[in-house]
């Protein structure tokens, strides 16, 4: 009995999420590996609709839940191309990227993508792609393990001999994001029901993170962005610094700043906990 559920409900699924509707799912080898059967033979005709019609509401109510879910997820996408067109763009992602994970947490995560390379009509595509980008960073650090944070004493009480070779390692809800547009300003606006800012090309470096249970973003400088990346890659705090000079940015500048960054990135919770080489 068992393994004729099971079958049941793979073949059911086989019909529900095909793309081209519940007919062309029935004539999967999926769904033949399932049940070879026709719809006719496990559903009945109602009043007004055949059997292939009445499967075919719960195949479209599938489809307009998981385009809820991307809505969902990326708000300021749906108000930056129009309800109409984000609607479309995600029916278009979800049939050509249909979900195959147990979570619809997943469901995203190859929109960025589908935006610059798939979709068609999407202007302007590169500030669409980047707010996808921000959109399902997001969503990935609201996901994220809970892990506690390091406070400022607990980083003050390194050594300062020890820390050269000092290892700062961020938390697992903490992503960093460079872009080519002032992304976290327009962002800010469109939440706050604010006037948007023009959408110029202007590079902004944004920290995407959580903090008691809420996603948090705050704006970067170049070099704030470089260091974090450098320190996020496993590199310590000597070695990091030295990258910086390599790219170009100007460390008698940086020097009397660092104490200040490090000061508000651990009153923000950047980091899970300070590693440094006991053998030195």
């Amino acid at each position: 009995m068992a393994e004729q559920l099971a079958a049941l409900e793979r073949w059911m699924q086989a019909l529900l999420t095909h793309p081209d509707g519940p007919q062309r799912g029935a004539e999967t080898a999926e769904a033949r590996a399932a049940l070879a059967v026709e719809i006719e033979d496990v559903f009945l005709p109602s009043k007004e609709l055949t059997p292939a019609e009445r499967v075919g509401v719960y195949a479209d109510m599938y489809f307009v839940r998981l385009v809820e879910v991307l809505e969902d997820e990326f708000p300021g996408l749906v108000h930056l191309l129009g309800h109409e067109r984000a609607h479309a763009l995600f029916q278009e992602y979800v049939h050509a990227h249909p979900s195959r994970h147990y979570s619809l947490n997943q469901l995203g995560l190859r929109l960025e993508a589908f935006v610059r390379d798939e979709a068609a009509d999407i202007e302007p595509r590169a500030f669409a792609v980047e707010l996808a980008r921000l959109e399902r960073a997001i969503q990935d650090v609201f996901d994220a393990p809970e892990c506690a944070s390091l406070g400022a004493e607990a980083i003050a009480s390194v050594p300062a001999e020890r820390w050269a070779r000092a290892r700062l390692v961020p938390i697992p809800a903490f992503r960093l994001l460079a872009f080519e547009h002032p992304l976290n300003a327009w962002y800010r606006a469109f939440r706050e029901e604010a006037p948007l800012p023009a959408l110029a090309r202007e590079p902004s470096h944004v920290a995407v993170f959580r903090q008691n249970g809420r996603v948090w973003r705050m704006d970067l400088t170049r070099a704030q962005h470089a260091l974090l990346t450098a320190l996020a890659a496993g590199r310590a705090l000597e070695p990091a610094l030295l990258e910086l000079a390599e790219a170009g940015h100007d460390l008698a500048a940086i020097a009397p700043e660092l104490q200040g960054w490090f000061r508000t990135w651990a009153a923000e919770g950047f980091f899970a906990r300070v590693e440094t080489d006991e053998s030195e």
